[in-house]
Parts: C-alpha cells; sequence; structure tokens
C-alpha cells in the first residue's frame, strides 16, 4: 500500500488498527476525514464513475444486518430479568391477615390459614415457572451480546474492507497516471 502525499489513507488505517476496539476510536472523526479526502478526489476525477454508488449500496447491505433495532437491548433483558427475579421472591401465596376493621384480623388469620395449603402449592408453580422466563432473558441477554460483538466485529471488518479498497484504487489511479505520462513522452519524443 502507499503512502500517499498526505499520507491520510494510511493515518485512518492505522488509526483503526492501533485500536483493540471500536468503542475507542472516534468513529466520527475519521469518518469526516474520509469524507473529507473522498471530496478532494471526487473533485479531481480520481474516482471511476459510479464507484462511490456501488461501494455505498455494498456498505448498506452490509450494515442492514449489523441493524437489529433495540441499541441496548442487552441491558433492558437484563433489566427485565432482574426485576421478575425480585418480583419471583414475593409470591408467597399468603394474602395478609391484617384488618381496618375490629376483630376482622382473626378471621382474616382462620381463613388464611384454611387456604394456605392450596395457595402455597399454587404459589410454588408459578415461582418455578417465573424461574423459567428468568432463565429464558438470560438466555436471550447472553444470545442479544453475542449478536452485538459479531455487529462490532462486522463493522470493524467491513470499515478494513472498504478502506483497502479505496486504497488499492488510489493506488490504482496513480499507476494510471504514470502511465499515461509515460504515453504521452513516448509519443512527444515521436
Amino acid at each position: 500500500m502507499r503512502n500517499g502525499s498526505n499520507g491520510t489513507l494510511v493515518g485512518h488505517r492505522k488509526s483503526l488498527s492501533k485500536v483493540g476496539s471500536l468503542k475507542q476510536v472516534d468513529i466520527e472523526q475519521v469518518l469526516a476525514e474520509i469524507r473529507d479526502d473522498v471530496a478532494k478526489k471526487r473533485a479531481d476525477g480520481s474516482y471511476p464513475p459510479g464507484l462511490e454508488q456501488e461501494l455505498e449500496a455494498e456498505f448498506q447491505t452490509i450494515l442492514s444486518y449489523t441493524k437489529r433495532g433495540i441499541t441496548d437491548r442487552t441491558a433492558e433483558i437484563a433489566r427485565l430479568s432482574a426485576e421478575v427475579r425480585h418480583n419471583t421472591h414475593e409470591i408467597t401465596g399468603l394474602t395478609p391477615a391484617h384488618s381496618r376493621i375490629p376483630g376482622m384480623s382473626i378471621v382474616h388469620r382462620v381463613i388464611r390459614r384454611l387456604i394456605a395449603r392450596h395457595t402455597m402449592g399454587l404459589a410454588a408453580q408459578v415461582r418455578a415457572s417465573e424461574e423459567s422466563k428468568v432463565r429464558l432473558l438470560e438466555i436471550m441477554a447472553e444470545q442479544s451480546q453475542a449478536h452485538d460483538d459479531a455487529d462490532q466485529r462486522l463493522v470493524a471488518s467491513l470499515s478494513k474492507h472498504v478502506l483497502d479498497r479505496v486504497a488499492v484504487i488510489d493506488h490504482l489511479t496513480i499507476l494510471v497516471t504514470e502511465l499515461e505520462a509515460k504515453i504521452r513522452k513516448i509519443e512527444e519524443s515521436k
């Protein structure tokens, strides 16, 4: 790969390759630099017609697989899982025995003892069901995190791929310019 006259493409590549994670890179800054370089080269006529549209279409196709809607679904699923887990422990099957009406607390305690055998069994079944839901939410959170990690790797790979293509086009542009200059020299020497 060539070191450009201003080293910008090499600089972009180095700024991405020096960093282990995309979270540490100011993507907007790198993209702004790339856009500036592209604008200059577009104005100079360095890119063949339709190249930008072709690259943009390819980029949008790949990017459509990385955008899955909710931006922080992993955190939301983890929050829901914690909420369900917390609420599950509050399912006892027992109702409060206190009453605002004098003497009714005793009646409520008696009724509570009479139905406790049935309600506590039902509460145990509901807790078991809720535990299954919590496990399902945990699995979904793990899957969501795995998708997010894969998306980040894909975007990093795509960024490198696009930069490689732009660098190849730059190199080919220089070679064509050099060949044109040699042809002009040969034609002029005739």
